[in-house]
């Protein structure tokens, strides 16, 4: 066991060491062609640590096809080998008046192997919030259950909100359900600004649809033959006719939708996914109540 601290304390010195003497350095690309200049290198990290490929549709959807054209990227070198990465993607809000508030959306944090500390993700960490800051707006992110607690004990991140996706079916017997009898519906004044352009973008990855309510609308899509609610613009939206009109016999919910729907005919099967975070740096906004910002599936980069 000593042996192991003392290789551990070493390794810890040497990363001191490197960051202190410049060999680690974070680069910040914006336009294309410096985006295009480290594609492959991204692509390759990102299948060294999710294991899965970023294929060239899903890198040109987050780098090159955002409606606004303002896409950051932070790479972090040790001798002209990319180690980390992250990017930002910058979003907007409307409020109940029409007015537009711009932030970013964080995705794609990623740390070599050989490299992963806390030491690296924090620089890293600290080199997206240092350009946040001077943007004078906020950062959002959706940590899963290993980053969740660097996020808001160690960089000082905000948690909104959480809910879970769960999933129903309809009832064996058509009863009422008592699912949202407990969730009020609640007055937001910040929504994501889903316009035309935003829709198109985001669809090219998840083929998200839109199903016209009177009043109102959901976005949805087809998650592994489910209906997969990702936004609720309505009251007392009654999901069982949607099922039925859509043609499915499932229905992906997260929590933070119950107060907008009716679950009347439906009964719970299984929870689907994981716990989402809804998390924002930095923790106090002099611009945003984040409390007051509408809870959507379309913030996360995931769905």
């Amino acid at each position: 066991m000593g042996k192991l601290i003392a290789k551990l304390l070493n390794q810890i010195i040497k990363i001191k060491n490197k960051i202190k003497s410049g060999k680690m350095k974070f680069n910040i690309y914006k336009n294309k062609n410096e985006l295009l200049s480290i594609k492959d290198n991204v692509q390759n990290l990102f299948k060294m640590v999710f294991n899965r490929s970023l294929t060239d549709n899903e890198w040109e959807h987050y780098y090159l096809n955002s409606p606004l054209q303002d896409v950051v990227s932070f790479v972090g070198y040790e001798n002209d080998t990319l180690i980390a990465h992250g990017a930002i993607i910058k979003q907007q809000l409307k409020d109940d008046q029409g007015n537009i508030f711009s932030y970013f959306i964080q995705t794609a944090i990623m740390v070599h192997p050989e490299h992963r500390n806390l030491l690296c993700f924090n620089s890293l960490m600290q080199t997206i919030h240092d350009y946040v800051n001077s943007a004078n707006t906020f950062v959002m992110a959706f940590p899963n259950d290993n980053s969740y607690g660097p996020f808001i004990q160690m960089l000082r991140w905000h948690k909104i909100t959480e809910y879970k996706i769960k999933q129903y079916s309809f009832a064996k017997e058509d009863i009422d359900r008592a699912e949202n009898s407990q969730v009020d519906q609640q007055d937001y004044q910040y929504s994501l600004n889903i316009d035309e352009r935003f829709f198109k973008w985001r669809s090219e990855l998840n083929n998200m649809k839109l199903h016209n309510l009177d009043p109102g609308n959901i976005i949805y899509k087809d998650y592994e033959g489910a209906l997969e609610i990702l936004d609720v613009n309505g009251k007392n939206v009654l999901l069982k006719n949607i099922m039925q009109q859509l043609g499915f016999e499932k229905v992906n919910l997260p929590d933070c939708f119950l107060a907008s729907v009716n679950m009347n005919g439906l009964s719970f099967n299984i929870e689907v996914g994981n716990t989402q975070r809804m998390c924002v740096y930095p923790n106090k906004s002099k611009n945003i109540d984040y409390a007051a910002i509408k809870p959507s599936l379309l913030f996360s980069d995931v769905f």
